[in-house]
């Protein structure tokens, strides 16, 4: 064993592989928990395709820090999570070691897949995705193949027993025509190419693995990617994930940490909310929120929030443009808290028809439940992604938001008097 810490032991015996086990060298409920939930989200039928390796922990001097506040930091790239030693020794950068084992770590944000502790998994199931995919790959098999063999050729295939073998042998899932054609098809939540994942542009090697890490971490995958999910469906059956899509109404506040229903039925309005500049760098140009007000006499404030960790950097700050996720607060402490910041509040309320109601209420859901990778939110500030968020609702024309002028707070309430959700008396 090199090092200490981390390892997730994979073996692979006999005729018939067995299923894969995952345990850590170190004893503790940490460690057990993430083992488990490992176990429990990557499909029986995935785990028995993984080639035998053993993760052990990296050494810092091999593997960059990664910097979870900063979304554009280039240790994020996959190939600082993980680096294969010798043989079937795969180091793991000690950053998501120790994300598992301090546990009081885990649900600290960050700017990619929301908490430190789904950063963790999606890195595992990513990497794990990628041995397989490459486990089913055969270079030198394959250039024969292609070099010798015609696969609709009678003569060739019928008199040449290895090009009989190698027509039946099964290539990488990112060699699939029909995985291709998806892949090309797919358009991740009908963003512009550049707040969609950026793993997807590396190179097909990555494709796959990102994927399965969104199938098996997003509730809304079924929803967002139907083929795409079809057809992994019929590779791993046994998932987890259900293969409808149900649009599930239950989410926490951050507030109070509890669990109730957000119902377009019981909505009774949604009014935009725009945030006065504060005293703070951050703060300095203001915040645009939206508050939904709820017939059951609860509000609540749906708001793309920094939580003012790391990476707000000087440039960032002074262009109002800061990395933040979407969170559901209760209205009376999110209200609160402003107001003891001495920052002012205006409230707009939006010329929404019931219909544009349950489309924004559906968004909203969306966004806080979908799992997050490296796009959208993640890389803008609050009021591009509110003015995004209100155009999937709305069904503006792509073209005519892209032309607004929004950058910064207030700009944006006269660009809602321009797509006719706000009244022009407040313009």
């Amino acid at each position: 064993m090199v090092g200490k810490g981390l390892f997730i032991l994979i073996l692979v015996t006999g005729f018939f592989p067995a299923l894969a086990q995952i345990s850590f060298s170190e004893r503790g409920l940490p460690f057990d928990t993430f083992a488990k939930e490992l176990k429990d989200i990557i499909p029986k039928s995935l785990l028995k395709q993984v080639p035998e390796v053993e993760f052990i922990k990296g050494s810092q001097n091999d593997f960059s820090p990664i910097l979870f506040g900063d979304c554009f930091s280039v240790s994020h790239n996959p190939k600082n999570w993980f680096d294969r030693k010798r043989g079937r020794i795969i180091a793991v950068n000690p950053h998501l070691y120790s994300i598992i084992q301090n546990g009081f770590l885990a649900k600290l944000s960050s700017c990619r897949h929301r908490t430190q502790y789904e950063y963790a998994l999606a890195t595992f199931i990513y990497q794990l995705s990628l041995y397989v995919d490459k486990k089913r790959f055969f270079p030198r098999e394959k250039k024969f193949y292609e070099l010798n063999c015609r696969v609709f050729d009678s003569e060739t295939t019928s008199n040449n027993l290895e090009c009989d073998r190698l027509h039946q042998k099964k290539w990488m899932y990112s060699d699939d025509p029909k995985f291709l054609v998806l892949n090309f098809n797919s358009d991740i939540y009908d963003l512009d190419w550049s707040d969609q994942d950026r793993r997807l542009w590396l190179g097909k090697d990555s494709v796959f693995s990102v994927y399965m890490e969104y199938f098996l971490l997003d509730p809304e995958f079924s929803c967002r990617f139907p083929l795409m999910s079809s057809y992994l469906l019929t590779h791993f059956s046994d998932t987890i994930i259900s293969p409808s899509c149900i649009h599930e109404e239950r989410v926490e506040s951050r507030s109070s940490q509890e669990e109730f229903l957000l119902s377009a039925e019981s909505v009774q309005e949604v009014q935009f909310v725009l945030v006065g500049p504060g005293n703070e760098l951050s703060s300095r140009w203001g915040h645009v929120m939206l508050l939904v007000k709820d017939l059951r006499n609860k509000n609540y404030v749906f708001s793309y929030y920094g939580d003012g960790q790391s990476g707000f950097s000087v440039i960032g700050g002074m262009t109002g443009a800061m990395w933040a996720q979407p969170y559901l607060y209760e209205a009376e402490e999110r209200i609160t808290h402003y107001k003891k910041l001495g920052q002012s509040l205006t409230f707009y309320p939006l010329k929404l028809t019931r219909l544009q109601v349950e489309r924004l209420i559906h968004q909203i859901l969306v966004a806080l439940r979908s799992h997050r990778g490296t796009w959208n939110h993640l890389t803008n500030n609050c009021v591009v992604n509110t003015l995004r968020l209100l155009q999937a609702a709305m069904m503006f024309d792509r073209d005519e938001v892209m032309e607004l002028k929004s950058h910064f707070p207030r700009s944006l309430v006269s660009d809602l008097v321009q797509l006719r959700i706000i009244s022009e008396s407040y313009h």
